[in-house]
């Protein structure tokens, strides 16, 4: 898509770091009035309008105060102090896109004077969490959290004037239509770093599975635990970050070594999957799950369940297994086949790296403009 200074510009709001790629492919597209954002600017090239979100800094330091003794009102808080700063910032936008939560009331006005409101999620519809995920947390005797009323009530209404829904993968997209979101919906499939993440020596000789993130309850690791236990053979697993009481209780007659690694920072997480054999995210709810591609990239194959969205990458690959979501049985035969079939192990391993390499962040920026191109501009 070629850009063109009569285009309307596109203000784009985000505090995640892998916004900074849509910001980049808008940008050379010509689309990009302002990137409005926190944190550093890695990777910034040059003239990319990039303005720090003032409220930003203030935000991270209340919200951690409040949260610990209220969650809720720190979302509210934070949510509510963005789209004040927003109100001021963006109101005059033509296209308003902005990460979910984050710019009701600024929405509310960029749609009443005639803009184009585009809503980017970085989770399943919460409705759809709270029966679903909810039903597998209940299992492992996790009691789902769900977001406050007045939160799922100015969701609802964000979702509701979007003019576009943009989701992490098509799974993720796929929880807004059945919970009846009217807006047109779409899944852009993230990308990732194929030079910060590449093969690196040679995997463990013993199979060495690692599990990866937080919010291990919701990531499944109560059914790894289980699937584990089920193997005739032991392995060793991985686990980033430290025990809690959860993990603590689930590994608890584990057979094999389980070693916690400790909080692990995202530059060193190569050396982490240079150190497995092969990545398990057996999640109940994962809109995308980066570290998926990250581990492709990086010459590991990958197992995930059905209810991660970046399962779709596998399709018509042999660099992975997909699984149904809190199924340990199903689980425990995939991993007893790579215990015990290396050439499985190793066919695998071989393709990782050659389907990572399909998903570059420079892809996902040419499928967000596609998609700007076909739900956007017209709107214009």
């Amino acid at each position: 898509m070629n850009g063109s200074v009569d285009r309307p510009p596109v203000t784009l709001v985000a505090h995640l770091p892998y916004y900074r790629h849509a910001a980049t492919a808008l940008h050379r597209a010509g689309l990009l009035h302002r990137y409005l954002t926190v944190g550093a600017r890695r990777g910034q090239e040059d003239g990319e309008p990039w303005e720090s979100l003032y409220t930003g800094l203030s935000v991270r330091a209340l919200g951690r105060t409040i949260a610990r003794r209220w969650p809720p009102a720190a979302n509210w808080l934070r949510a509510r102090m963005v789209d004040c700063e927003l109100l001021v910032r963006a109101r005059d936008s033509k296209v308003l896109h902005y990460l979910l939560g984050l710019g009701e009331a600024t929405g509310r006005v960029v749609h009443g004077r005639g803009g184009v409101v585009v809503c980017d999620t970085r989770s399943p519809h919460h409705a759809w969490s709270a029966t679903r995920t909810a039903d597998l947390l209940r299992r492992d005797g996790v009691t789902w959290q769900n977001p406050a009323a007045w939160n799922l009530r100015r969701f609802d209404r964000e979702l509701a004037r979007a003019d576009l829904v943009v989701c992490p993968s098509e799974w993720a997209a796929a929880t807004y239509r059945k919970c009846g979101v009217q807006s047109p919906v779409v899944g852009v499939t993230l990308g990732c770093d194929l030079d910060r993440f590449r093969p690196v020596g040679e995997p463990p000789r013993r199979l060495t599975l690692l599990f990866a993130g937080r919010r291990r309850p919701v990531k499944g690791f109560a059914t790894l635990a289980r699937a584990l236990k089920l193997l005739e053979r032991p392995v060793d697993l991985l686990v980033t970050g430290t025990p809690d009481r959860w993990t603590s209780r689930w590994v608890s007659g584990v057979p094999g070594e389980v070693r916690f690694l400790g909080e692990v920072p995202h530059r060193r997480m190569a050396e982490v999957y240079a150190a497995s054999s092969v990545l398990v995210l057996p999640s109940y709810e994962e809109p995308f799950g980066l570290v998926v591609l990250e581990a492709l990239a990086s010459g590991r194959p990958v197992v995930v369940s059905d209810n991660v969205g970046a399962a779709e990458v596998l399709v018509g690959t042999e660099a992975g297994w997909v699984c149904p979501a809190g199924d340990a049985a199903a689980l425990a035969t995939v991993l007893e086949k790579l215990a015990v079939d290396p050439d499985a192990l190793r066919g695998a391993t071989a393709s990782a790296r050659e389907v990572a390499e399909r998903w570059s962040w420079d892809a996902y920026g040419s499928r967000l403009l596609d998609v700007y191109e076909e739900y956007v501009l017209p709107l214009l």
